[in-house]
């Protein structure tokens, strides 16, 4: 059932009718899917998965890097408002397929709250790699949930090398270079969320110093409801592998 609506594009014009009704007037064939977009509400309501999060805490002193090791040609660049990183969410949407033009709505509110971009430059100027940081509230977005950070505490979160970029470690120097920007900025902590079936994040986040996990996030969803909840462990990172093998 799940592959036949999804090859229908039945998804995505359930959401086009609701923030247009006035599309079943203009399309009245659509009207026919209209059951098929039932079963598919009720095949939500009955059917249990479960999203985990997985939440590392680390010091930043405890990171593998020392503070000649960032002294590089490339520089990073701090951007605050969505029309000087603009560019840059175009770019991303024309070359990865898992976003659309929406991001650059989750974008801009990201900036409205007072997160912020950190841009990687290459010696020759062109971008590379960026990551967002978050000094007040960290959202983790597969799991719906926010937490407050505490004092002294950044959290990093979407990641992103562009493609032309990737497998250089572009990505391993922004980190370095935010975490030593950032402990100048007198703070002490980094928050980073990984899932379990991502194996490359792991064992390059693993390289870079990240070691202990704290807390599991989870959304489980089924009957129509949705928990969310959020567990404290003291769990390594490569314990994890054991978990994406269960």
């Amino acid at each position: 059932m799940k592959t036949i609506l999804e090859k229908l594009g039945l998804p995505d014009l359930i959401q086009k009718i609701r923030r247009d009704p006035s599309t079943l007037i203009h399309n009245p064939g659509y009207i026919l899917l209209l059951p098929l977009s039932c079963l598919q509400s009720i095949r939500y309501r009955i059917t249990k998965s479960k999203t985990r999060v997985f939440l590392t805490e680390t010091r930043l002193d405890q990171l593998a890097y020392s503070d000649r090791e960032i002294v590089t040609d490339e520089r990073i660049v701090v951007f605050q408002h969505i029309d000087n990183f603009r560019e840059f969410a175009k770019k991303r949407i024309n070359e990865d397929d898992s976003i659309d033009n929406s991001y650059l709505e989750i974008v801009a509110a990201r900036f409205a709250k007072g997160d912020f971009a950190i841009v990687l430059q290459s010696k020759e100027g062109v971008v590379v790699s960026y990551l967002f940081i978050s000094t007040g509230m960290a959202f983790f977005s597969p799991v719906g949930m926010t937490i407050q950070l505490p004092r002294h505490t950044y959290a990093v979160y979407d990641v992103y090398t562009f493609s032309s970029c990737m497998q250089k470690g572009f990505y391993s120097f922004l980190f370095k270079k935010t975490a030593f920007m950032m402990r100048h900025r007198d703070y002490h902590t980094v928050w980073l969320w990984l899932m379990a079936h991502n194996t490359v994040s792991i064992v390059v986040h693993y390289k870079l110093g990240l070691r202990m996990i704290t807390r599991i996030l989870t959304e489980t969803v089924g009957y129509g409801r949705i928990v969310r909840n959020a567990h404290p462990v003291n769990m390594s990172l490569l314990e994890l592998d054991k978990i994406r093998c269960c």
